[in-house]
């Protein structure tokens, strides 16, 4: 069965089916998820919860997301991350009817601008549903849903940290005291984000990405300046299409891509490769390990990994921020401590941020600075955007970064990066 769809600006247009069985149950399945993908990306736009019930049967695995979704909209009113626009595509993986019972997996790909990004457009790929859906009266409803993003992740872990201490309490109230908890913590990190734009902890930091820390270089080597706009232009071709880019992308089931993509990026911002980044050149730096270290920090080509300071979150922090006479030149800030001890005004576009859960011993995600916006857009962390794999995002808003890693509780670091020698 064809089934075309269309999505323009914040509009769903349903083109005719051109099968036979126009009104066919695979057709009234997706045009279900497709109001319900519409609905849930405009909520972001208007800040206005939409009704749902016509789609949506309420269990416990729809009042889970449909609760999420309300911490979400409280989190955009308080730190001003509404949209501005929105476009979306489904992907459908895999659509199995049986009988009234309808199983469905799919890809989200969204292009989006924040209503304070000033024209500056940003994206997430491949976000991963799986849907089961209902015929009830004849109706096709939504009743279980189901997303490894990992943005939803911290508040399903409160879910199950009350069920686990309240002798199993019932999953709808777990997930409305969890809603309660996760809202109060958006205004606490409110606070503490107002008090930390008055803090300035980090007062050494400068945000040139050009200081001098007066590294013994060796005379062998050649010295090359770092430029983030080459940095954040590789981010922008390659957040989404990685696929296009030449170099090997570590699995997830190895670690995922984060920390090999955002070594790309500070490649290339030592002028690794050349624009576009898929010609004959980029490819001939890489296999001659050109602004790399061999053998320490190194990438690999299609079909072959780079070195555990190329791909690893710790070890690319440990390697970039110790002193060295050839290789990347960063220096780390703030290791182990609560982002807000980081003053908005510390990054700078070409940095790199790690981030972890306060609760764990070890950072687990490396993003790119992509975007920071003038003083006019406000003093907060609402300013700072940045760009990662693992999921494919681009410009997203750090406050969403620390959302995801725990609100208050999110542990952030910072590398800025300066003139380094190379051997080539």
């Amino acid at each position: 069965m064809l089934f075309t769809l269309s999505h323009a600006s914040d509009k769903v247009i349903y083109l005719t089916n051109t099968s036979s069985q126009s009104h066919g149950d695979e057709y009234e399945i997706k045009n279900v998820l497709n109001k319900y993908f519409d609905r849930y990306f405009s909520e972001f736009k208007t800040l206005e919860l939409c009704d749902f019930s016509d789609i949506l049967q309420k269990t416990e695995s729809t009042y889970l997301y449909r609760s999420i979704q309300e911490h979400d909209l409280e989190f955009s009113k308080v730190f001003g991350t509404q949209y501005k626009n929105y476009n979306f595509e489904i992907v459908y993986k895999d659509i199995s009817i049986v009988k009234k019972i309808a199983n469905v997996e799919l890809l989200i790909n969204l292009d989006y601008e924040y209503a304070n990004a000033d024209g500056n457009k940003s994206y997430i790929r491949n976000m991963d549903y799986t849907f089961t859906l209902e015929k009830l009266d004849d109706k096709w409803k939504i009743t279980e849903i189901d997303s490894n993003f990992y943005e939803f992740d911290h508040f399903k872990s409160k879910v199950t940290e009350i069920k686990n201490s309240n002798n199993n309490k019932l999953g709808f109230i777990a997930i409305s005291e969890a809603k309660e908890q996760k809202i109060s913590d958006i205004h606490k990190m409110k606070e503490i984000a107002e008090k930390a734009q008055k803090i300035y902890i980090n007062t050494e930091i400068v945000n040139n990405n050009e200081f001098d820390n007066n590294r013994d270089f060796r005379l062998l080597s050649t010295s090359y300046s770092y430029k983030p706009n080459l940095g954040k232009q590789y981010a922008q071709l390659y957040a989404e299409n990685r696929s296009a880019s030449l170099f090997y992308e570590v699995p997830p089931g190895a670690g995922g891509n984060c920390t090999n993509f955002v070594s790309q990026c500070v490649w290339a911002a030592y002028g690794g490769g050349s624009y576009p980044w898929n010609n004959q050149k980029t490819r001939s730096d890489i296999v001659n390990k050109v602004r790399m270290v061999n053998n320490v920090w190194h990438a690999g080509l299609k079909g072959g990994g780079g070195t555990s300071a190329w791909e690893n979150v710790e070890a690319f922090w440990n390697y970039v921020t110790q002193s060295k006479t050839v290789g990347p030149n960063g220096k780390g800030y703030n290791n182990n401590s609560p982002y807000y001890n980081l003053a908005p005004t510390s990054f700078a576009e070409g940095d790199v941020i790690q981030a972890k859960f306060s609760s764990s011993t070890s950072y687990s995600h490396s993003m790119y600075v992509t975007l920071f916006l003038t003083p006019s857009h406000g003093s907060d962390y609402t300013r700072i955007y940045v760009s990662q794999n693992s999921y494919d995002v681009y410009n997203r808003a750090l406050t969403d970064v620390i959302k995801s890693f725990g609100h208050q509780d999110c542990f952030i670091r910072l590398i800025k990066f300066s003139s380094a020698n190379f051997n080539s």
